[in-house]
């Protein structure tokens, strides 16, 4: 299973818990931000959706289509696509997952 909070502490990525109005997380291109009122499976999907930004070196808001790939790879890393489909067919795609 892959664990965002193993990946923030073994690179010395700070994660800050704060209210955010309208926004489950941002990053800067150092730090993350959360949502201190996410849960624990909410904060797991959103950590590591930011940490995709940062491994591709986004600092700001993205365009709808590097949000598109970054929610795909998200889902590809959280859930193993296999699974998926044995319960619920090829009629799912990675975005609606993200």
């Amino acid at each position: 299973m892959f664990g965002p909070w193993a990946i923030t502490h073994e690179r010395g990525i700070e994660v800050i818990r704060l209210p955010l109005r309208h926004l489950s997380g941002y990053t800067d291109g150092r730090r993350i931000w959360l949502d201190q009122h996410l849960t624990a499976t909410e904060a797991r999907c959103t950590l590591t959706h930011e940490l995709i930004h940062l491994a591709r070196g986004h600092d700001q808001h993205q365009p709808p289509a590097v949000e598109d790939r970054v929610r795909a790879d998200t889902a590809r890393l959280l859930v193993p696509w296999a699974a998926i489909t044995a319960q619920a067919g090829s009629q799912l795609n990675t975005w609606h997952l993200a």
